[in-house]
């Protein structure tokens, strides 16, 4: 039985591809622990880190949020065109073809698609350059960035569907991309932020897009370790794409 006076030797052993994770957990378990027992014990807790082949750890951490940064500045550029095809004429010409609005829809999506694809091996390349290791599964970590392009041309295509100028297409979306992006972890570790942001940017797909790709890049997980965020941003994408076909069937009727 342990009285006050003694001393408690806790020894934790953690993935050293997480950095900052002991200065994270050690004071969590030292109140816990202290406010388990009742008695005020000090506990010794000792940091064992596991062998990782990361080269930069800061890196590793930093490349995800930045690629998925990169992504998002396409829902400007898809607004912004559409827009520009509806007020010199083009799109409405394309209108009275017996294209549905879901064709219209897909057709702005498929030319976008190289460019995700191009984009996002820039991102990873020069995050390679720069020092970046990937631990886990190459080809997941590419998907889930590739599907977080797709739902970010989602929304451009919302943004321009309801935008009245190309102004408001291109620009609007700014006044949410850099707050998203802050509060998704693209930046900032979220762990430090007060819990009511934390549960604001959960309902957003750019959380859980960074969170996988990390996890992906740095701990090696798999598709069945992050499903849940998988889930949440393929929800999202396909919702948008929804969303934009009944907007856009909307504006066809006008």
């Amino acid at each position: 039985m342990i009285t006050e006076g003694q001393s408690t030797n806790l020894i934790l052993a953690y993935n050293e591809a997480d950095p900052t994770l002991p200065q994270r957990l050690i004071p969590v378990i030292r109140e816990v622990t202290l406010g388990f027992l009742n008695i005020s014990i000090p506990v010794n807790i000792e940091i064992v880190q596991k062998e990782s082949s990361i080269a930069n750890y800061f890196i590793n951490w930093f490349i995800p949020g930045m690629s998925v940064y990169g992504l998002m500045i396409l829902i400007p550029t898809v607004g912004g065109i559409m827009v520009r095809d509806r007020l010199r004429g083009f799109l409405p010409r394309l209108m009275t073809t017996p294209a549905r609005p879901s064709d219209f829809i897909f057709g702005y999506t498929i030319p976008f698609i190289p460019v995700i694809i191009s984009s996002t091996a820039v991102y990873l390349g020069v995050g390679f350059l720069m020092g970046l290791s990937i631990i886990g599964n190459f080809g997941l970590a590419y998907l889930i960035l590739f599907i977080t392009g797709i739902c970010c041309l989602g929304i451009g295509m919302i943004m321009g569907t309801i935008s009245r100028s190309e102004d408001q297409a291109s620009g609007v979306p700014w006044i949410f991309i850099v707050p998203l992006a802050m509060i998704s972890g693209a930046w900032f570790q979220i762990e430090y932020m007060p819990a009511a942001v934390i549960n604001v940017a959960k309902v957003f797909p750019f959380l859980h897009a960074i969170n996988a790709c990390r996890d992906v890049i740095s701990g090696g997980a798999s598709p069945s370790s992050i499903s849940y965020d998988l889930y949440w941003l393929v929800g999202w994408t396909v919702a948008l794409f929804a969303i934009g076909i009944v907007l856009f069937r909307r504006s066809m009727a006008r």
